[in-house]
């Protein structure tokens, strides 16, 4: 199901009033002047005009091309800079979005509602205006593209946009991935299919490794990846604090539609049944073993877990009969993402409420590098509570949703249903 160009009309104007409400009342981190602890190397990659670090190139950043090279091209400071860039992108990836939702089968209703969860995470756009100097909101309409390109079989273009994709970031890669495995599904295995990914796969990996090439760092600042991935794992195991604010951070990134997709059956078996979806949650998940102190990394699932969980509502979610439901439903994901006692400072958002997960540290992350203001068993009793009420709504979401489907006249005749007899005419069925 294709979303009709006049039906954007309403729902961009609606993610478009969500976005400025949020680029208004979210703070700039006070870390490097406004630019945080990576967005530093962007900055300077985007002529930054203040903060001119000698040591650039720095790996990995310095790959990652494309976003500082338009926010070169804009007037004025570069933190604004990046800000406008990053509520411009936004608005367009929650388009893209919103046409994915609706390619997937689900109601315009359905769709304008995932988008408001989506606009309304605060590792989302809030993020970003908080954090605005990183690349985070590109690579997120890249992803978008990709699967709206991807289910509508758009094979040439795909392979153009992956080709753009590898300069923003690598993990544009996920889209080949779940493009490959949705055209085995849907066309079964085949020499041309084979042949075809093969050749994009060989593409990206060439123009990686030519940027790797052409773009030498004098520094890296992390390890290789594999080497990341152990440490976390070695971690988790060993360090009960670290165990905890891996699970606080992934759950507190993930939220509603996680726990949608743990409670309601529908939206399990729609991962089932589409292969893609599940390849992409999946690799979310691994990736979450290439940053040892990102909580936001689990983001990267948030989009099609939200897909997942409103497969799982179902059509109904609309109806009178649940609006109260749905309602509250998202008031508690709001509370969730945003809690005013967590977050507000001097009256304005502050980063997400679990930021940083370095081993040893013993805080919420909620100004700079350093500062843990907020106790952790202060945010563990939060996302508890949260938990508690998002659990509990959805529980009462599915009764009275299975309810409301069992008064609801059934199309399809049972097979104790007798069959019409034809009608005769002239001694002929007719």
């Amino acid at each position: 199901m294709k979303a009709p160009a006049r039906e954007l009309l309403p729902a961009g104007l609606l993610y478009a009033a969500l976005l400025l409400a949020l680029f208004t009342w979210t703070g700039i981190t006070p870390a490097y002047d406004g630019r945080g602890h990576d967005g530093r190397f962007y900055a300077a990659m985007a002529r930054d005009e203040i903060r001119n670090e000698p040591f650039i190139p720095i790996a990995p950043y310095c790959y990652r091309l494309l976003t500082p090279a338009l926010v070169a091209h804009l007037p004025g400071p570069v933190v604004q800079r990046f800000r406008v860039f990053d509520l411009i992108v936004w608005m367009a990836a929650l388009l893209a979005w919103h046409v994915l939702a609706r390619r997937t089968g689900l109601s315009r209703w359905q769709s304008t509602f995932g988008g408001v969860i989506l606009a309304t995470c605060a590792w989302g756009p809030a993020s970003s205006f908080y954090n605005p100097c990183y690349v985070d909101p590109l690579m997120y309409l890249f992803i978008f593209l990709g699967l709206n390109l991807m289910l509508s079989k758009r094979t040439a273009w795909l392979a153009v946009l992956l080709a753009v994709a590898m300069l923003q970031r690598e993990q544009c890669a996920v889209v080949l991935v779940c493009a490959l495995v949705h055209d085995m599904q849907s066309n079964g295995r085949s020499k041309r299919t084979a042949l075809c990914y093969g050749a994009m796969l060989a593409t990206c990996a060439t123009i990686y490794v030519a940027v790797r090439w052409a773009v030498p760092p004098i520094e890296a600042t992390t390890p290789p990846p594999w080497l990341v991935a152990g440490a976390v794992v070695r971690w988790l195991v060993t360090d009960p604090g670290y165990l905890l604010k891996s699970g606080l951070g992934t759950l507190y990134a993930l939220g509603l539609p996680l726990l949608g997709f743990a409670i309601l059956p529908d939206a399990r078996r729609y991962v089932r049944e589409h292969h893609w979806v599940r390849y992409y949650l999946i690799l979310a998940a691994l990736s979450l073993l290439g940053g040892s102190d990102k909580a936001r990394l689990a983001f990267l699932a948030q989009p099609v877990l939200i897909l997942a969980l409103l497969h799982g509502l179902g059509p109904r979610m609309g109806t009178l009969r649940l609006l109260g439901p749905t309602l509250a439903v998202l008031l508690i994901h709001l509370y969730l993402q945003f809690p005013p006692s967590l977050m507000l400072v001097n009256g304005r958002l502050a980063a997400p409420l679990v930021d940083s997960m370095e081993r040893g540290t013993h805080g919420a992350n909620l100004y700079e590098a350093g500062q843990f203001p907020v106790p952790m068993a202060t945010v563990a009793l939060h996302v508890a509570f949260s938990v508690a009420l998002c659990g509990l709504m959805l529980l009462a979401w599915r009764r009275d949703g299975g309810r409301s489907a069992a008064t609801l006249p059934d199309s399809t005749p049972s097979a104790t249903t007798p069959l019409r007899k034809p009608l005769q005419v002239n001694g002929q069925s007719g």
